[in-house]
């Protein structure tokens, strides 16, 4: 049996809201989902932000694609 990879939360992005003061349900909101549905892209739990999520949430927190999504 071959083993499945580990995908990685996206700990810097979990790092940046903590430290901005940005709770899960507000970020949702921002990219129009509901929280639990935020809470498992940003886990990676069975589903990942889309590139329009990714873009939307860039442009609104001015944040770096390349450093919080694509390391």
């Amino acid at each position: 049996m071959i083993p499945r990879k580990t995908i990685s939360p996206y700990r810097k992005l979990k790092g940046f809201m903590v430290e901005n003061d940005i709770s899960n349900t507000a970020a949702a909101k921002v990219i129009g989902v509901k929280p639990n549905t935020f809470s498992k892209k940003l886990n990676r739990i069975n589903t990942d932000f889309t590139l329009q999520e990714m873009r939307t949430l860039c442009i609104t927190y001015d944040l770096d694609a390349n450093v919080f999504f694509l390391h």
